[in-house]
């Protein structure tokens, strides 16, 4: 899991730093739960992040903003929701399932007392992190954003994001084909599975469909018949995946 760090810092300044510096360093994810006002201070590292195909996550509130005033809103991320009347009192930021922050300041309010603010670098405390936030506040909210899922064919390194899309284009009634690169190898399956996507499983993007709080899969349609795919670290589903590339259609694609 490499070096796992912890830091207090009492500076809001410095906890801002911090919060840009992780978003800057992206790759994959980034899951805020944060108030409303807080997003023209993080709005360029976050466009930034969008464009370098991140995955970006916002749960947002506001004691001032109604849902329909915030859905008017523009915001650089890749799924919004808006949980009012302030439904977010904290600022909980994870990065790439291995850093991140808790904070109770206002990080946006220069005049607001100052609290704690905990900086992480922990892959275990960083994917509790997200299940909590997915599991316990995202339903909380309303989506009032979504983007549109990335032009295909396309290979998704983060599973997450493969779901995400996967049940976009399901929503709208898209055939889709998968093939499916399987962690480490099965004894059964193989190093690759393909064929058509019959089924996504998630708790992400409307509309909701797992039926477990964590679920996050989706089902191929295989020369082995029907299989689940979960995330690398997937226990409850068949195989998991370490990168899915999805195609549009429903018959083997050509490479």
């Amino acid at each position: 899991m490499g070096t796992q760090t912890y830091e207090n810092v009492y500076s809001r300044e410095r906890a801002l730093s911090e919060l840009r510096e992780q978003i800057h360093e992206s790759r994959e994810i980034v899951a805020l739960a944060a108030p409303i006002e807080l997003i023209p201070q993080i709005e360029d590292v976050l466009t930034e992040a969008v464009d370098r195909g991140v995955l970006v996550l916002l749960l947002l509130a506001s004691d001032d903003l109604s849902y329909e005033e915030a859905a008017q809103r523009a915001f650089p991320a890749t799924i919004v929701r808006y949980w009012e009347p302030q439904g977010v009192n904290v600022t909980s930021a994870m990065v790439d399932y291995h850093s991140g922050l808790v904070t109770i300041s206002q990080l946006h309010d220069s005049d607001a007392d100052v609290g704690r603010t905990l900086i992480y670098a922990d892959e275990f405390f960083g994917n509790m992190q997200l299940t909590s936030l997915v599991v316990n506040f995202w339903r909380r909210g309303d989506e009032i954003y979504a983007d549109d899922p990335l032009p295909l064919p396309h290979t998704y390194d983060s599973f997450f994001y493969a779901i995400i899309d996967a049940a976009k284009r399901l929503r709208d009634r898209h055939d889709l084909y998968a093939t499916v690169s399987v962690v480490g190898g099965h004894p059964e399956y193989g190093e690759v599975i393909g064929g058509p996507v019959i089924n996504v499983r998630q708790n992400i993007v409307f509309p909701m469909t797992n039926s477990f709080p964590a679920e996050n899969n989706m089902f191929v349609e295989s020369n082995h018949g029907t299989v689940s795919v979960g995330g690398p670290s997937g226990t409850v589903e068949d195989i998991g995946a370490s990168a899915v590339k999805l195609y549009e259609g429903d018959v083997t694609p050509a490479e």
